[in-house]
């Protein structure tokens, strides 16, 4: 797997990346890598992250993980491509 963080701001952080190979998802991996990465953010109250509208597993892993929709955004990335996402918070 692999995991990408930022911290924004006091207490405020965004999740660039939460990757875990197929082959080891659905056994519990994801959650404990969000649980161990968030207990090492200090005054941790928000946490967000971008995550395409199509990918529907990853979606409803962060809803699991207690995320919220906080809107859909298009980010223009260039050449006239779009990242179709949505933007997904979590507070603490």
């Amino acid at each position: 797997g692999f995991v990408a963080i930022e911290k924004k701001a006091d207490g405020c952080f965004f999740l660039n990346k939460l990757y875990v190979k197929t082959l080891n998802q659905r056994g519990g991996l994801g959650a404990w890598i969000l649980g161990e990465l968030t207990s090492e953010m200090p005054g941790l109250r928000e946490l967000r992250l971008q995550v395409n509208r199509q990918n529907y597993k990853a979606i409803n892993f962060y809803f699991k993980m207690g995320f919220v929709i906080e809107c859909v955004a298009d980010f223009d990335i260039g050449d006239g491509y779009f990242m179709n996402d949505f933007v997904m918070l979590k507070k603490y």
